[in-house]
């Protein structure tokens, strides 16, 4: 694994372990789910970099599939029900 994909999700890791802290104060709250926002971002594009490099002769059907993976996560999580 490279050293950016261990970096994001170190990022990831400490902010994540941060949050409890952070949650005490409305502005260090906004902060810190910024700041995972931005690593959880970040690790797309080394993620995807990663797949290529594994990926070998076949590096369309590879991101192919790592991007509608993607799609099938996102859209089949349940709502969150309102009221």
């Amino acid at each position: 694994m490279s050293a950016t994909v261990r970096g994001v999700f170190g990022g990831s890791a400490g902010t994540l372990l941060l949050v409890p802290f952070a949650v005490v104060w409305q502005p260090t709250a906004v902060a810190a789910v910024l700041v995972l926002g931005l690593f959880a971002t970040a690790t797309i594009a080394p993620l995807q970099g990663l797949i290529l490099h594994h990926a070998g002769a076949a590096p369309s059907p590879a991101v192919s599939v790592n991007v509608g993976a993607f799609n099938l996560g996102a859209t089949s999580r349940r709502p969150m029900p309102i009221g």
